[in-house]
């Protein structure tokens, strides 16, 4: 169930590169987390989980409100318009140091220890990020390009993936990892809506193709799936750490898929900087 959700997530990388042939950004973004929430709020419904928010406090509330801006408004508002610019297989890469980012915050908020295993993993996972996005030449040209902004921007998404991480731990503390999930959902999708009737023209999707709506209907219900797959999955097991470094096999699949289904080309770069981001968090995470 594992290796399915993580494949599943793998296409969807390819699925918005897809979608944003025809499809503004935010609009895009934001009709994805609708379907999601959608299914999403159905979900709680049925299992009956809502009551469990009438205990909820003003701090966690607090929480919620920095999930759902943070985790998934600001988030996804930076991958998507990162993809405009920069492959599916650059981002999956860079993404992949939100495990990096979420163990310096652990260490500098959370009081986790520092280890050299660390030290080794930060510096290697950085030095993969680098040999991706300079592609080996250090350039003005290549730091001024709109692909360097992709780059910034896709990081700027894990660094925002890695607060709602960790803010997130306090959250399900009480609350179950879904509920979270959902009410981030209901915080995040409206955020996204308003930016995109602000700056986008959302009439576009009227006249999306088949092919633009079939990425849609993807991300918003087989990767809301897989969402759910991977919160049972990780309720259920005592050893969170076996889930978390399956996810490293995503900068293995994305490229694959990017190469056979939209043609992407992989680079030396690219492998070597797989092979150093991938190394480099495993050493982040080695107890």
């Amino acid at each position: 169930m594992m290796m399915a959700a993580i494949l599943i997530f793998s296409m969807g990388w390819i699925a918005i590169k897809v979608g944003l042939n025809e499809l503004p950004p935010i609009t895009f973004a934001t009709i994805r987390f609708f379907i999601a929430s959608c299914l999403m709020f159905t979900f709680l419904g049925v299992t009956r989980q809502f009551p469990a928010l009438k205990t909820i406090t003003r701090k966690e509330i607090c929480i919620f409100l920095v999930m759902g801006s943070v985790g998934i408004f600001l988030t996804y508002t930076f991958t998507f318009i990162a993809l405009t610019f920069i492959s599916a297989s650059e981002s999956a890469i860079i993404i992949n140091l939100d495990a990096v980012f979420i163990a310096i915050f652990s260490i500098l908020f959370l009081n986790e220890r520092l280890t050299i295993f660390k030290i080794v993993g930060f510096s290697i996972a950085f030095l993969g990020v680098i040999v991706v996005v300079t592609e080996g030449q250090f350039t003005s040209g290549t730091l001024t390009s709109t692909r360097f902004l992709g780059d910034i921007l896709i990081l700027a998404s894990a660094v925002c993936w890695a607060v709602f991480s960790i803010v997130g731990k306090t959250a399900t503390n009480r609350f179950s990892p879904i509920l979270v999930t959902g009410m981030s959902f209901a915080i995040g999708t409206p955020l996204l809506a308003a930016l995109s009737f602000a700056t986008e023209d959302v009439g576009i999707l009227m006249s999306a193709s088949a092919i633009s709506w079939a990425a849609i209907l993807y991300l918003g219900l087989a990767n809301s799936i897989a969402t759910l797959l991977f919160f049972t999955c990780l309720k259920r097991t005592e050893e969170a750490s076996r889930v978390s470094v399956l996810f490293l096999l995503l900068p293995i699949f994305v490229p694959i898929f990017a190469f056979f289904f939209i043609g992407e080309i992989i680079t030396y770069f690219i492998i070597v900087g797989a092979v150093l981001v991938i190394l480099g968090v495993y050493f982040v995470e080695l107890k």
